[in-house]
């Protein structure tokens, strides 16, 4: 992360998409520096703050570059390659987000085929994704997740486990890698289509209660598991579903259950009470890449954004490097002008080395993730840390998720 963080008051001024929009078509100034955000999983507010920050820090710098920006609401079944395409007739062809993986599969899809269209993703993390083309990811892909969650597993000596999962590149992508690294432990895959029609999740907790009776009454409930490979709307759902039936709310309270980087820190789940007590009466664990604890990080807690804080760090961090590696491809065209946004990124995210004429005011390793480094892929290399997060109730009878981790689930691969 190359940025300087001189000011660490919050920074409310800010403009909206429209007023941007309209200072975009009225200005062709080689500084700015024009940004889209595919929003698919809102953060807003994330990313306007970390606008605002950049914009701030230009400004004490004393340069004249300033992110204009358009926030682009994606909706299940939008059009992503049309919404991409038509910002890019408005003169956008630098993205933040998608967060997940199946937009983000579809937007590299149009975008490989442009010219320097560069796309930053804060959360997609299947594997699938990682090709050397215009998506970038300031995250880790699954194949590091998954030995994280098999780890936990296998601590807790849950030897017989039930996945249930998302039939999506996300989904599919990360049942693989648990299959390579649990696979003999892994007793039944369940699928849940991403669109909710091909599986009724009431059908689905009656094919899991009499999967984890039979297993339990074989094993012992100590040695089964439910990993939930899914999002939260497909979380609360099967949990509703399963309290709606008594008995099968009971048969699934016999074993633990386990979640992804897809629920992990959710507000959803916790603010839901009644899911919330059921989740927390399992010991619901879930893991999530999350980076170590620094200024940055640390006052980015302390914002009050509206989102829950999965993913805040990348999607910060996301925004100062494409704006930072922008700012490079300027300075570099003047001695090489085939130069590219695209393929810089790399070089700026890692450190600039060989560069000598980059901004000299910048330092390596001053965002929200701390020093990061990106494999030839674009994909977060390092750190790698993926804390146990799990839902506790509190002595004010709320929920919240505490982290638990111990140096066994933290190992860094």
């Amino acid at each position: 992360m190359l940025a300087t963080f001189a000011i660490l008051a919050i920074i409310t001024a800010g403009v909206t998409s429209q007023e941007n929009n309209m200072a975009l078509a009225q200005s062709s100034d080689a500084k700015d520096i024009n940004i889209a955000f595919l929003s698919d999983y809102g953060r807003v507010d994330v990313f306007e703050y970390a606008v605002e920050r950049f914009n701030q820090e230009q400004n004490n710098l004393g340069t004249d570059y300033k992110i204009k920006y358009n926030v682009a609401n994606i909706e299940d079944g939008d059009d992503i390659v049309s919404i991409i395409t038509n910002l890019s007739n408005d003169g956008y062809t630098y993205f933040v987000g998608p967060f997940f993986s199946y937009n983000a599969e579809k937007a590299t899809i149009y975008a490989n085929g442009q010219d320097d269209m560069v796309i930053i993703s804060p959360s997609s993390t299947a594997p699938a994704l990682a090709k050397v083309d215009s998506l970038f990811r300031l995250v880790p892909t699954d194949l590091s997740q998954a030995p994280e969650i098999a780890e936990h597993l296998k601590s807790n000596n849950k030897e017989h486990v039930i996945v249930l999962y998302r039939d999506d590149i996300w989904g599919n992508g990360l049942l693989q890698a648990m299959k390579s690294e649990y696979g003999s432990n892994i007793k039944h895959e369940i699928r849940l289509d991403k669109n909710h029609t091909l599986n009724n999740h009431a059908d689905v907790a009656e094919d899991v209660k009499n999967k984890v009776a039979n297993l339990a009454s074989t094993y012992g409930a100590d040695k089964v598991a439910i990993l939930l490979i899914t999002f939260n709307d497909n979380t609360i759902n099967l949990v509703k579903s399963a309290m709606a039936d008594s008995q099968t709310a009971e048969v699934l309270s016999r074993v633990q259950w386990y979640g992804t980087d897809g629920v992990a820190n959710s507000d959803s789940l916790i603010g839901d009470p009644l899911v919330a007590e059921f989740l927390a009466s399992v010991k619901f664990a879930a893991t999530v890449f999350t980076p170590g604890k620094n200024m940055v990080n640390q006052n980015l807690a302390s914002v009050g954004f509206a989102s829950d804080a999965s993913y805040r760090a990348s999607l910060y961090d996301a925004v100062f490097l494409l704006a930072d590696t922008v700012i490079v491809n300027n300075e570099e065209k003047s001695i090489n002008p085939d130069s590219t946004v695209r393929s810089l990124v790399l070089d700026v995210a890692n450190g600039l080395e060989g560069h000598d004429h980059h901004h000299t005011s910048r330092t390596v390793g001053d965002g929200a993730l701390g020093k990061y480094t990106l494999n030839e892929y674009g994909d977060l290399e390092s750190p790698l840390n993926y804390p146990i997060y799990v839902i506790q109730e509190t002595s004010t009878g709320m929920f919240e998720w505490q982290d638990v981790s111990t140096p066994i689930a933290k190992i860094c691969r």
